[in-house]
C-alpha cells in the first residue's frame, strides 16, 4: 500500500449523497426480491401473524478513495525486457477487466472505491450497496448537512403503524482510514486470486500482488435503508441504497442454506426431510422446511432427543425400550 501526502487542511470534512430512493420504492423494491428470488413473499406481510418486516432509514459511514491499482502476476512479469511486453491485464480481475480493457503496465484508475466505516450494521451486507455507489454518482456527492436528516415521508402501509414519517439514523464512526482501506485492499486480492487460482485449475501455489497508490481519502455519508424482517421469530436483516435504486438488495440467501455448495441444489439431507414431511401428516411442516430451511426442523429434532436422553438416564435402559414391544 502507498499513499501520497494529503495537502489539505485538518478539518473535518463529510461529504454525503441524499436520498433519492422513497421508502415506497425501497420497500416496493425489497418485496420483489423476497418474493421473487428468495421465495418469502406470503410470510413477509407487515403486522402477519406468521412474519413482519419494517423498514428504517439510515446515514451510513463510509470512507471512499481514488485510487491507482496494480495487479502484478505471480512472477513479477518475468525480466525487466519481458515486463516492457507483458500483458498485465490478462490479471486484471472481472468486473474491472471488462470496465478497464486497456491498462497500461496492469495499473487501472478507479475514483471513489468504498468501505463501511461504522459498527451499527453487518459489513459484508452493507459493503455491496455501497463500494462502487461514489464511482457512479460523484456528479451528486455534495457536503452534508442537518437538512438531510429531515424525516423521509412515507405512508402507514410502509411505517408499519400510523406514523407518515421514518425517522434518519445518522450512524456513529467507528473504523478509520487505514482500516477502510485495508478491508478494500484485501477484498481485492482476494478477488485477483480467486479467479486466477479458478482459470489456472485451482493453482494456489502462485499469487498475484495487488499494489495501491492512494490519490485522495474522503468520508461520506451514504443514504441506507434497512428492512428488518422476521419470520417465525428468526429476524433477518437486508440492506437497500437510498440513492440508487439500480443496485440490488443485500441480504441473506434464504434459499441456499441447506444447498450443496458444489451444484446450488438441495442437498440429499434436504431432500429427504422435506420429502418425508409433505407425505405424512405435517404437510404445513413440509412447507416451512422448504421456506425455511432444516435448521428448525434439526433443532425440534434435537430437543426431542434430548428429553429421551434424560428420561433413559432416570429409567432403567432395558424396560424403556422393552416397553415398546409389549
Amino acid at each position: 500500500l502507498s499513499s501520497r501526502k494529503r495537502t489539505t487542511n485538518n478539518s473535518f470534512q463529510l461529504d454525503a449523497l441524499p436520498f433519492r430512493v422513497s421508502p415506497q420504492e425501497a420497500y416496493t423494491q425489497f418485496q420483489q426480491w423476497a418474493d421473487k428470488e428468495q421465495g418469502l413473499g406470503p410470510f413477509l406481510n407487515i403486522g402477519g401473524p406468521i412474519g413482519s418486516a419494517t423498514i428504517s432509514a439510515a446515514y451510513t459511514p463510509f470512507w471512499y478513495f481514488d485510487l491507482n491499482i496494480r495487479f502484478v502476476p505471480p512472477n513479477g512479469g518475468g525480466s525487466r525486457r519481458d515486463r516492457a511486453n507483458y500483458n498485465y491485464s490478462n490479471f486484471v480481475p472481472e468486473p474491472f477487466r471488462t470496465a478497464y480493457p486497456s491498462s497500461p503496465n496492469g495499473t487501472i484508475h478507479i475514483p471513489g472505491l468504498a468501505s463501511y466505516a461504522g459498527f451499527s450494521y453487518r459489513r459484508s451486507l452493507i459493503d455491496p450497496v455501497h463500494n462502487t455507489t461514489p464511482v457512479f454518482m460523484q456528479k451528486d456527492i455534495t457536503p452534508f448537512g442537518s437538512w438531510m436528516l429531515e424525516p423521509l415521508k412515507a405512508n402507514a402501509a410502509i411505517t408499519g403503524g400510523g406514523e407518515e414519517a421514518i425517522e434518519i439514523f445518522p450512524d456513529p464512526w467507528n473504523a478509520t482510514r487505514e482500516r477502510s482501506l485495508n478491508v478494500i485492499y484485501e477484498e481485492l486480492v482476494d478477488m485477483a486470486n480467486d479467479q486466477y487460482s479458478k482459470s489456472n485449475d485451482g493453482d494456489e501455489g502462485n499469487q498475484i500482488r495487488v499494489e495501491i497508490e492512494r490519490l485522495r481519502a474522503r468520508r461520506i455519508y451514504m443514504p441506507t435503508y434497512i428492512v428488518d424482517y422476521k419470520i417465525l421469530g428468526v429476524t433477518y436483516r437486508a440492506f437497500l441504497s437510498g440513492c440508487d435504486a439500480s443496485v440490488s438488495v443485500s441480504g441473506i440467501s434464504h434459499k441456499t442454506i441447506f444447498s450443496d455448495s458444489a451444484s446450488g441444489q438441495p442437498s440429499e439431507v434436504f431432500r429427504g426431510a422435506s420429502s418425508f414431511l409433505s407425505q405424512k401428516a405435517m404437510p404445513l411442516a413440509g412447507t416451512a422446511v422448504q421456506f425455511f430451511g432444516l435448521r428448525p426442523v434439526v433443532a425440534i429434532a434435537q430437543l426431542g432427543f434430548n428429553l429421551i436422553a434424560r428420561l433413559a438416564m432416570k429409567l432403567h435402559i432395558v424396560g424403556l425400550f422393552g416397553g415398546l414391544f409389549v
